[in-house]
């Protein structure tokens, strides 16, 4: 069984962004520099499709964290309605604009805690239109943090990669302040804190209520083989599989991990375990 805690699906308001109206541009220029492709269901923009898929393949769970950074469409309402659609499929995980806290405080409590979404997700780092912020700005996003911990809901941000205006909003101690100022609340650092791997592998294994999300940072990019080592030893408890679909197909990512150098009781902690006991799925 797999739970995949990144998937935007081809679904309403995800369907205006750029990730499916360039999805062919994706296929042939940004998803083979991972070694992978995109899959069917989303050149076709089909939903059906990706639900078929992930049925052939054991993705028990998509996790699908909404977008809210600048004028992106899809908005918290999507993700009702896709419960409304498969309830068993997909896990809900509410999107926060940080620019907004009041409302971004109205939404945790409506969507989140008298609603069905499992967390929320933070992508502080990604907007364009507007200054983007650091993980730990206190004016923005320190009280969605203490909301966030009070109600003991788990949060996702956005922190590493290639979609910040530069590396500095992914260095590690940011990320660190914050776990160390919210102890109680459990943060799963998507995109894996790349490129700084071996700070936040230990940093994950001192703090025990931050996690880890490599997605497509564990596929074919330097150091990505040292989430797998972080894995099979001190980590074991503290890796989430992702995939950040539709960037790559989930059979790509699956077939990457399997053949990364897990152990075989690890795989299964990645691929389904640690999300589940995240989640609170078991």
């Amino acid at each position: 069984m797999i739970i995949d805690f990144r998937v935007r699906p081809p679904f309403q308001g995800y369907l205006k962004d750029y990730l499916f109206t360039n999805i062919e541009e994706i296929d042939q220029t940004l998803s083979p520099k991972y070694g992978a492709k995109t899959a069917a269901s989303a050149r076709h923009r089909s939903l059906e499709e990706l639900v078929q898929e992930m049925e052939q393949l054991g993705v028990v769970k998509a996790c699908v964290p909404i977008r809210r950074a600048d004028n992106i469409e899809s908005t918290n309402q999507d993700l009702i309605d896709l419960l409304q659609l498969y309830p068993q499929q997909f896990v809900a995980m509410a999107g926060l604009d940080v620019q907004d806290t009041q409302a971004s405080l109205l939404e945790i409590e409506q969507y989140v805690v008298q609603g069905p979404c499992h967390g929320v997700l933070l992508e502080p780092s990604i907007y364009k239109t507007q200054p983007a912020l650091y993980a730990n700005d206190k004016e923005k996003l320190y009280p969605l943090y203490e909301k966030l911990a009070q109600e003991n809901i788990l949060t996702a941000i956005t922190f590493g990669g290639l979609g910040s205006p530069s590396a500095d909003y992914y260095m590690p101690q940011i990320i660190d302040q914050v776990v160390r100022d919210f102890p109680n609340l459990k943060i799963v650092v998507c995109h894996g804190g790349w490129p700084w791997v071996t700070q936040i592998c230990a940093l994950a294994f001192e703090r025990a209520n931050l996690y880890i999300c490599p997605d497509i940072y564990l596929l074919n990019v330097p150091s990505c083989q040292e989430y797998v080592q972080a894995a099979n030893y001190i980590l074991s408890d503290k890796i989430l599989y992702g995939t950040t679909y539709p960037l790559i197909s989930m059979e790509d990512g699956i077939n990457y991990y399997k053949n990364s150098g897990l152990k075989p009781h690890v795989l299964k902690k990645v691929f389904y375990d640690n999300a589940a006991e995240l989640l609170a799925l078991k």
